[in-house]
């Protein structure tokens, strides 16, 4: 299993004994496909008392000569063109969709807090 930095204790809890944390635009090989964490426009907390204890992010996938971008939970902002410029064409792009609703507790973009 790939993850972000902080992450892999949980996972190990959850008893999924291989993981590898990277972290932004690294790049692993230890799995069958290489995988590079790129930035995404959020923050991370499992608690209200853990912000940001972890990295969060999106994966670029290379498979088969086609390489993929899952953008992760991502909003939109700069990182995405600093992606393109750093990794070069994507052929797929998966892009995340916000929540909007109810406004009264969606009216502030959670999305918008980069590191």
């Amino acid at each position: 299993m790939v993850t972000p930095i902080g992450n892999g204790r949980l996972l190990r809890s959850a008893g999924i004994a291989q993981v590898e944390e990277i972290d932004w635009w690294e790049t692993t090989s230890a799995v069958a496909l290489p995988v590079t964490l790129t930035p995404a426009q959020h923050f991370s907390a499992r608690s209200p008392l853990n912000r940001n204890g972890a990295l969060w992010g999106g994966f670029l996938i290379e498979a088969g000569g086609h390489r993929i971008l899952h953008a992760g939970d991502s909003g939109y902002g700069p990182h995405f063109r600093e992606i393109a410029a750093r990794l070069g064409p994507i052929d797929l792009a998966l892009l995340p969709i916000g929540a909007y609703e109810p406004r009264w507790f969606m009216k502030e973009p959670i999305t918008t807090n980069s590191p």
